[in-house]
């Protein structure tokens, strides 16, 4: 049976969902069933110039810039924080944004997780290429991280998504940006990344 795969792209960020025993967990179904109960999201590292945010439904803190507008169950995602508009011009906004995946059971390392999500990642996107992927971590969670350039519409971006497996969940903080701001922006949303605790 195949995971369901979440994959955050386009201008607003949209969930692409494939079918399979797994779901997601979202504020319509927080699946949390009493022996599946999340603990309670622990401090985020809050550095200098971000706003603490925290999930007691999806058990997860981090912090993202200030300024950054912060919007949650946002088109399957469980947060989504956006950049603000650089000028009129500008029609893509970088930003970062977690999804939340029940594994129902299925023991599953990050980087199983990536591959899962990887062979479905060729099919979805267009010129989907990966440029970076690896072992990482997001506070003491092993993690996998990969970075890939794709086609949505008229927008050329650039992605970075890490992935770790806590409390049968799979955790997957994504940043998305244009390829000519990718490097601009990418210093803060590692920092919004790597803020991130789950309990």
């Amino acid at each position: 049976m195949v995971l369901k795969i979440n994959v955050l792209l386009s201008i607003f960020v949209f969930a692409i969902l494939l079918l399979s025993g797994c779901t997601t967990t979202g504020s319509a179904g927080a699946e949390t069933s009493s022996n599946n109960r999340l603990p309670n999201a622990p401090s985020p590292v809050v550095p200098e110039g971000f706003t603490p945010y925290s999930s007691q439904q999806h058990g997860f803190s981090m912090a993202y810039p200030n300024g950054w507008e912060m919007q949650e169950e946002f088109m399957g995602s469980a947060v989504f924080f956006a950049s603000p508009r650089e000028n009129s011009g500008d029609a893509f906004s970088e930003n970062v944004n977690v999804v939340v995946e029940d594994l129902k059971g299925r023991q599953l390392s990050p980087r199983q997780y990536f591959e899962i999500s990887s062979a479905q990642l060729e099919n979805l996107i267009t010129d989907y290429n990966p440029v970076e992927e690896g072992a990482a971590t997001i506070g003491v969670n092993d993690a996998y991280r990969t970075a890939f350039t794709s086609k949505q519409g008229k927008f050329s971006l650039k992605q970075l998504q890490i992935v770790t497996i806590k409390n049968g969940r799979a955790y997957v903080f994504s940043y998305s940006a244009e390829q000519s701001s990718y490097d601009k922006y990418l210093p803060l949303a590692e920092k919004t990344i790597e803020s991130a605790r789950i309990g």
